[in-house]
């Protein structure tokens, strides 16, 4: 599920309302789930919503959670 980001809009300083803007803010829980971390960026990425933001809370995991994060965002 997206939700507008209103932190992003304000940034824009774009006059129209926030819900007018394509930018969307993604949150992903990702404790130990780098496994899946790939896959489930690549599929916010395919969206057809526009400019995203994906803010990535691995809450310091074990495995490969922050190499895949870091990688994905170059």
């Amino acid at each position: 599920m997206a939700a507008a980001c209103p932190l992003t809009w304000a940034r824009t300083r774009d006059p129209r309302p926030w819900h007018a803007i394509r930018w969307w803010c993604w949150g992903v829980p990702a404790y130990n789930e780098g496994r899946f971390l790939e896959r489930t960026l690549r599929s916010i990425q395919a969206q057809s919503h526009g400019d995203f933001v994906a803010l990535v809370s691995d809450n310091a995991a074990t495995d490969d959670t922050e190499r895949i994060d870091r990688e994905f965002a170059r």
